[in-house]
């Protein structure tokens, strides 16, 4: 396929742990695109904000989120993400980030910013994005959009390999 042709953005959507960042950053690595899984950026909210003991409610996350230096670095096939100047990627995955996150990203003033700057990412590239609420919310009029559905022992057998 000419390069010309192919859609950009991408949007993969669906549940945790369905395969959403493999199949993305395996679609991005064959045909040279960006890749986002979008779950960084809510994590490194995360731990920005228990760094600086901001609990998870609305208001107290909205100012936070004003003044927060959280940035996409493009790698290669992947992102990473960088608050200041400190590249944080590596501590994504700490347990009291993961135990932490659906609280800050479950706050509207959090999937906003987020939503925002994801949609910057998206914009002028060959993109993929996945998570939640990326062919509906994020990347509506993307011309490309999957939904991966797997069963609950295929979601939890690809939790219990994230943790361990």
């Amino acid at each position: 396929m000419d390069e010309a042709q192919l859609p950009a953005p991408i949007a993969i959507d669906g549940p945790a742990a369905s395969g959403k960042s493999t199949l993305g950053a395996a679609l991005a690595k064959r045909f040279g695109y960006r890749f986002l899984d979008t779950g960084i950026m809510y994590r490194a909210f995360t731990l920005a904000a228990l760094r600086a003991n901001v609990a998870p409610e609305s208001s107290g996350c909205s100012a936070f989120g004003g003044t927060l230096a959280l940035t996409l670095r493009r790698g290669e096939w992947g992102t990473g993400i960088m608050l200041g100047d400190e590249d944080v990627t590596p501590l994504l995955r700490d347990p009291r980030v993961e135990a932490n996150v659906s609280l800050y990203s479950a706050l509207p003033p959090v999937r906003e910013q987020m939503v925002q700057q994801q949609r910057e990412f998206a914009r002028g590239i060959r993109a993929i994005l996945a998570g939640r609420d990326i062919g509906t919310v994020v990347l509506p009029e993307a011309p490309l959009k999957f939904y991966l559905l797997a069963s609950e022992e295929a979601r939890a057998q690809r939790r219990s390999t994230q943790t361990s």
